[in-house]
């Protein structure tokens, strides 16, 4: 996978994928004013960040392996950037949490990256980094991609996109291309809704909303260690 995608340049060429508020997804993980938010797979454009601050968030931790994420310091004082993948982070932080008490998060939201970093042992670390009764919310595509080459071709505000993907074993490859930019590659592990839900529920009580192409899986961390 590519990173260091400024965050212009980000909200124009997924602009298909962003046209839905991030705040959906921290209201099913009922966030409330005073919460500390984790924010993963933040991107560089800071939506997520944004919005859970507009909402009264104490602090927002924004975590992403693109170095462009640093430009969310300037959102706030109260976000604080990590630079480094997912799985990396859960295993630090537990490494160091008797000294990061204050950044236990009470809400972990991860908008369309879940699939990059989903495993075994970076779901037991982040449950055994969050307390019973915190949420873990997350959305993904639901329907498994053809392993015959695919595309779509449309058109938002003006600007001509075409994205190609395709599964070979369990990894979807993706190209997103659009009009004078250029274009961007990206591969992520397929992950089965069997999957996310056997490995999620010895830590979550989990409810899934199922949204046309997409599912949310709204994940209450229970009182088991």
């Amino acid at each position: 996978m590519s990173y260091n995608m400024d965050g212009e340049t980000y909200n124009l060429l997924y602009k298909r994928y962003l046209k839905r508020s991030p705040r959906e997804l921290l209201e099913l993980a009922g966030m409330k004013e005073g919460d500390v938010v984790w924010d993963l797979c933040a991107g560089s454009n800071g939506i997520v960040a944004e919005e859970a601050l507009k909402m009264g968030a104490k602090k927002v931790i924004a975590i992403d392996a693109n170095t462009e994420v640093t430009c969310l310091r300037e959102l706030s004082d109260k976000v604080k950037v990590a630079c480094g993948y997912a799985e990396s982070f859960f295993a630090s932080f537990l490494i160091q949490r008797s000294k990061l008490t204050e950044d236990v998060p009470n809400v972990v939201v991860c908008r369309q990256g879940t699939n990059y970093w989903f495993e075994k042992e970076s779901i037991k670390n982040l449950a055994s980094i969050m307390l019973p009764g915190s949420m873990f919310v997350f959305n993904t595509f639901r329907q498994e991609p053809s392993p015959e080459p695919s595309f779509k071709k449309y058109e938002i505000d003006g600007r001509h996109y075409v994205e190609v993907w395709q599964l070979n074993d369990d990894i979807v490859h993706h190209v997103q291309i659009a009009e004078g930019l250029e274009p961007h590659s990206t591969s992520f592990r397929w992950i089965t809704p069997e999957e996310f839900e056997t490995t999620l529920k010895p830590f979550f009580n989990v409810k899934v909303h199922v949204d046309n192409k997409s599912s949310i899986y709204v994940c209450e961390r229970n009182g088991e260690r």
